[in-house]
């Protein structure tokens, strides 16, 4: 799982932005609806956390720390990105 996650977590990430995108799009120019306004912001969030997530998995950012500390900031970005996902729906 984790070597699949190296290779193919920013793509899911990209994919699920502009998915959020164009329901926000859709929804605002098409349908008239304001209420999806925010979805593009959630996934452009969920996408920039996923990227990072991936650079942290194959060693781009925090080379010297441990497994540990590197673990720990995976789960404070998925903290955070929930986070962000409650309070913005």
């Amino acid at each position: 799982m984790k070597e699949w996650c190296k290779k193919h977590l920013g793509w899911v990430g990209f994919g699920v932005g502009v998915a959020f995108t164009l329901i926000a799009l859709l929804g605002r120019f098409t349908l008239k609806i304001d209420r999806y306004d925010d979805l593009a912001l959630i996934g452009f969030c969920f996408m920039a956390g996923v990227q990072t997530i991936q650079d942290i998995l194959n060693e781009k950012y925090f080379k010297k720390y441990s497994e540990k500390v590197k673990n720990g900031i995976i789960v404070l970005i998925v903290t955070v990105t929930i986070g962000m996902f409650c309070i913005f729906i």
